[in-house]
């Protein structure tokens, strides 16, 4: 990776900052420093340019394994349902209550306003 591409990469990291308003001056700073192939590739390299809204969704392997003919890999959903899933509990603790309380609450002050599932 040459200087162009490291300038590039470290000013479209400042896109998923809180700092929005300079974000798109950092991008044209980017544009005007490096040729539109070089744009480009990072913007592939950082995962801004999708063709389609599906493409979030890719199951991407992270670490293939193959033993013989079976093929396993631990996949980027792999790596979510981990994290997701680590401190389950079959009691739930104080926060899981809370937000559960407040689903309930939501979802039957919802129904009760638009007459429930029958109509």
């Amino acid at each position: 990776m040459d200087v162009a591409h490291g300038y590039l990469l470290n000013k479209l990291s400042l896109l998923f900052s809180d700092n929005l308003p300079n974000a798109l001056q950092y991008t044209r700073d980017a544009c005007k420093r490096v040729s539109r192939e070089a744009f480009q590739e990072a913007l592939n390299l950082v995962g801004q340019s999708t063709t389609s809204p599906r493409d979030q969704f890719e199951i991407v392997p992270l670490i293939p394994i193959n033993i013989r003919n079976f093929y396993f890999s631990f996949t980027n959903s792999s790596l979510f349902m981990l994290l997701t899933l680590r401190r389950g509990n079959l009691v739930p603790n104080a926060w899981q209550f809370l937000v559960e309380f407040l689903y309930d609450f939501v979802l039957n002050l919802v129904k009760d306003q638009i007459g429930g599932l029958s109509g």
